[in-house]
């Protein structure tokens, strides 16, 4: 769906709705471009979060179905960071197997990960291990635990601020594999004027997901205006 047609459908959606509950001209709906930008892309941040978590409308989680494999396929992305990331001072636990890495900056969900060694231990030097993510709290009574801590193949990760990364391994890393659904782009029906901004950009932007899913994002949409203007309370 192209974004005149975003906007035209939502025009007609709306319109409906004026006429269904007998609005007078006072209490008639009407949205600009930038409004309708923002509901469209709010309905399309609630969707895609929704295939990942598992609570979209069929009920299905992310990648069960060849369906939702094609909702999502713009978004997944593969990334290999092979560079540590310096910063002082250092947010890491300054452990001797703590290594920082700075994910992508569009990473919304990581879906898969892993490391590859690059050890002067022949027996684990290019080979790959398993990225398994730890919370903080679980850390300390995880890190000792030889059958869930880090070893050849596992390398433990903890969240740090924004998207950078702490990986725990006992071996030294050379790169780091990412596989993740990035963040979509805004949809932006017109270039924004001033300093309007939906999700830090103004310039126009189309829909990235598959077409399938605009007529859900549409009718979410429609659905988050009307209950902006508190409609309900003239029923």
């Amino acid at each position: 769906m192209s974004n005149q047609e975003f906007s035209d459908k939502f025009d007609v959606l709306v319109n409906a709705f004026n006429v269904e509950q007998g609005f007078g001209k006072q209490d008639y709906l009407s949205f600009d471009e930038y409004e309708k930008s923002v509901f469209l892309t709010q309905a399309l941040g609630e969707l895609v979060i929704s295939f990942y978590d598992g609570k979209n409308q069929y009920g299905n989680l992310f990648e069960r179905t060849e369906e939702d494999r094609r909702f999502l396929n713009a978004l997944v992305k593969t990334s290999t960071i092979d560079e540590e990331y310096q910063i002082s001072p250092s947010p890491s636990l300054n452990t001797p197997y703590s290594h920082l890495f700075r994910l992508p900056s569009d990473t919304l969900f990581v879906t898969y990960e892993q490391v590859i060694f690059n050890s002067t231990d022949a027996s684990v030097n290019g080979k790959t291990a398993l990225v398994v993510p730890v919370a903080q709290d679980d850390y300390y009574k995880t890190v000792e635990n030889p059958f869930r801590g880090p070893n050849k193949k596992r390398v433990l990760r903890l969240d740090i601020k924004g998207n950078v990364v702490e990986l725990i391994s006992k071996y030294p890393i050379g790169a780091y594999q990412v596989r993740y659904v990035a963040k979509p782009n805004p949809i932006i029906l017109v270039d924004l004027p001033g300093d309007l901004e939906i999700w830090g950009k103004n310039m126009e932007s189309m829909c990235d997901l598959n077409d399938a899913t605009h007529e859900w994002i549409l009718t979410r949409a429609v659905q988050l205006a009307i209950g902006s203007r508190n409609v309900g309370a003239n029923k």
